[in-house]
């Protein structure tokens, strides 16, 4: 199972502070990974991490473990992963159990 380092109270905590554009990305669910049974989550692309400019098309950053965070685009079945930074090979990962999280919560103090 791979978590992001974070949780969406940590999120909220700078937006109620007036810190958006410090806070850690936003994690918008998780899924499980057809072949090995792994769970995943999924964030919005933070682009401090990842500059807007290297691989646009992919919104989502998944949690890796130590490894930190891939980018990708998850959709319901299916997750694109951008293997390496450098080149454009990308894995296709079937998923199951893709759940969205409610994240509505973390705004409503604005």
């Amino acid at each position: 199972m791979a978590f992001a380092d974070h949780t969406n109270t940590d999120v909220q905590r700078h937006v109620i502070a007036g810190n958006e554009d410090k806070a850690p990305a936003l994690i918008l669910g998780q899924f499980i990974e057809k072949e090995f049974g792994n769970t995943f989550e999924f964030l919005e692309r933070d682009d401090r991490i990842f500059p807007a400019s290297l691989f646009p098309d992919l919104p989502h950053m998944i949690a890796v473990g130590d490894r930190g965070y891939r980018l990708a685009n998850v959709l319901k079945t299916v997750a694109y992963i951008q293997t390496d930074e450098g080149l454009t090979d990308r894995q296709k990962w079937d998923i199951k159990g893709h759940r969205a999280y409610d994240t509505e919560w973390v705004f409503a103090s604005r």
